[in-house]
């Protein structure tokens, strides 16, 4: 792609870079402002900011939690990482076609339902070998969650703010996962208290995007 695809040229800005920044930062506080009237987008990033937080925090800590629990030495987590980005990929594949046939809206309903399950599961197992086998499991169900979630994302972007609504998708809380959970097993000193956040994050995320979202019909 980059030695070979072919770009148009771009013609270079005019204004000065100190202009641009000012630029920049407006239109933000316009998009902000303008994110409210769009009710059904709104919801559905209040909603993702939990479930996402809830996936961010799992990849976050999911090698710690492997070492610290569990007990992996350096090079089970190579084969650990390799797994799961294996695992995540063929989610995301298989549901592809699924989310043909249902929706984006019920695909990331099941996958944050197929999440939540599991990763209450890992919470609470002590063998290695299921720790393995649900970790898979949870990856495979993270891919559809973050290829539906674009792909909803995108269906209720007004036409012509896609990119600017994009920039707001799960950004701005993204830490709040990973924090409460170095919170919680400070506390405790037991990482799988800490870990007790993340099923949490993806009900509350679940519930929101259930209660305060509809299936996409047509672009609002």
């Amino acid at each position: 792609m980059i030695f070979w695809v072919k770009e148009k040229d771009v013609a270079k800005p005019s204004e000065s870079i100190r202009s641009l920044v000012a630029t920049s930062f407006y239109r933000i506080r316009k998009t902000f402002t303008q994110v409210k009237k769009y009710k059904q987008l709104f919801w559905f990033l209040v909603a993702r900011t939990f479930y996402n937080d809830g996936v961010v925090a799992i990849f976050s800590f999911g090698g710690i939690y492997a070492t610290t629990v569990f007990g992996f030495s350096f090079e089970q987590l190579l084969y650990f990482g390799l797994a799961l980005n294996v695992s995540s990929a063929l989610g995301a594949f298989v549901f592809s076609f699924i989310e043909d046939r249902i929706g984006s809206r019920m695909t990331i309903s099941i996958s944050i339902l197929g999440l939540l399950l599991v990763s209450i599961i890992v919470i609470l197992i002590q063998s290695q070998s299921a720790f393995w086998a649900c970790s898979i499991v949870v990856s495979f169900w993270a891919g559809p969650n973050q290829s539906a979630s674009r792909a909803f994302m995108s269906k209720l972007c007004p036409a012509g703010k896609e990119n600017e609504f994009f920039g707001f998708s799960g950004k701005a809380t993204a830490f709040l996962g990973p924090l409460l959970i170095g919170l919680l097993t400070a506390e405790f000193s037991s990482m799988r208290v800490g870990m007790s956040v993340i099923p949490i994050l993806l009900l509350l995320g679940l519930v929101l995007l259930l209660w305060k979202t509809e299936p996409f019909r047509a672009r609002r």
